[in-house]
C-alpha cells in the first residue's frame, strides 16, 4: 500500500513533496493550509485492570482464610500487605492507553467540493462553518497528485 504521510481523507489528493519539505521544522510537520485532525481515545490499560483483580481477588482469598469474627480488623493489614506486594508492577504499568490517530483534509479552499465537505465535518463536530475565501474557488484541476496503489500522478 502507498505510504504517503498527507493524504486528503476527503479527495484523495496528496500534499506535493515540496510542500511537506517546505513544512518541515515548523510545528507538526503539516504543510501549509491543510488541516490536521487528531482523534484520540483513553482506556484503562488491561494490564492494569488485570492487575486489580488479582488484588482483589487475592484480598478476598486470604480474607476467608481468617476466622470472620477477626476479619474486619484484619482487612486492614491484608489490604496493605497486597498494596505493597504490587506497588512495584503498579507503578510500572500505565494505567491508561491512548490511541490516536490523525487525518488530513487538503486545504479547504483549493477545491469547493472540498470545501463543502469540509464544512460538513465542522457541523457534525458542532463547530461553526467556515466562508469561503473572498477570491473564492477557481475549481481548476487541484495542484496535488492522487494516490494510486503506490503510485502518484500529477
Amino acid at each position: 500500500m502507498y505510504d504517503h504521510p498527507f493524504i486528503c481523507s476527503l479527495s484523495g489528493v496528496t500534499a506535493p513533496e515540496t510542500d511537506i519539505e517546505e513544512a518541515q521544522g515548523f510545528g507538526d510537520g503539516t504543510p501549509d493550509g491543510w488541516v490536521k485532525i487528531t482523534i484520540q481515545r483513553h482506556f484503562i490499560n488491561p494490564k492494569w485492570g488485570a492487575i486489580q483483580q488479582v488484588k482483589a481477588g487475592l484480598f478476598n482469598q486470604l480474607l476467608e482464610q481468617i476466622p470472620e469474627e477477626d476479619r474486619e480488623v484484619a482487612a486492614i493489614n491484608v489490604a496493605l500487605q497486597i498494596e505493597a506486594q504490587y506497588a512495584s508492577l503498579e507503578d510500572q504499568t500505565d494505567k491508561f492507553i491512548t490511541e490516536e490517530e490523525d487525518i488530513f483534509i487538503a486545504p479547504p479552499e483549493s477545491d469547493s467540493a472540498i470545501f463543502t465537505e469540509y464544512n460538513k465535518l465542522r457541523a457534525l463536530m458542532g463547530l461553526e462553518a467556515e466562508e469561503m475565501p473572498s477570491e473564492g474557488v477557481d475549481n481548476a484541476p487541484i495542484p496535488f497528485s492522487i494516490s494510486k496503489e503506490g503510485t502518484t500522478d500529477a
